[in-house]
C-alpha cells in the first residue's frame, strides 16, 4: 500500500512537472510572438519576396539548435534526477530563456544569429 502510494506521488509529480514545462515554453513562445508581430504587423511585401527567405530561416533552426544542444542536454539530464518539481520547472524555463536570450543578444550585436 504504502509502495503504491509513492507510486501515485511519483506520477503526480511528473504530471504536474510537465504541465509547468509546457507552460513555460508556451509563455516564453507567446512574448517572442507578441515582439515579431509587433515588428511586422504594419509591414507589406510583394509575394516574391514573402517567401525567398525560407531556405536560410530554415537552416537558421537547425544551426542555432545545434549551437544550443548542449545546454538543452545538460537540462534533460539534471531533469532525471530525483528534485522538487519547482526545481525542474525553473530547469526549463532557464533553457527557453538561454534561447531567447541567444537571439536577442546576437541580433542586437551582429544583426543575426550564428546560424544565418
Amino acid at each position: 500500500m504504502v509502495n503504491q502510494h509513492r507510486l501515485l506521488r511519483s506520477i503526480h509529480q511528473e504530471m504536474m512537472y510537465s504541465i509547468i514545462a509546457e507552460i513555460s515554453v508556451l509563455a516564453v513562445s507567446l512574448v517572442i510572438s507578441y515582439f515579431i508581430w509587433r515588428y511586422y504587423r504594419e509591414k507589406t511585401f510583394l509575394v516574391s519576396e514573402k517567401y525567398s527567405t525560407f531556405d536560410p530561416r530554415f537552416c537558421r533552426i537547425i544551426v542555432d539548435s545545434c549551437i544550443l544542444w548542449p545546454v538543452s542536454l545538460a537540462v534533460l539530464f539534471l531533469n532525471k534526477f530525483e528534485m522538487p518539481t519547482i526545481i525542474k520547472a525553473v530547469t526549463e524555463e532557464a533553457n527557453a530563456v538561454t534561447f531567447l536570450l541567444y537571439t536577442v543578444i546576437l541580433f542586437i550585436k551582429y544583426g543575426q544569429t550564428w546560424g544565418m
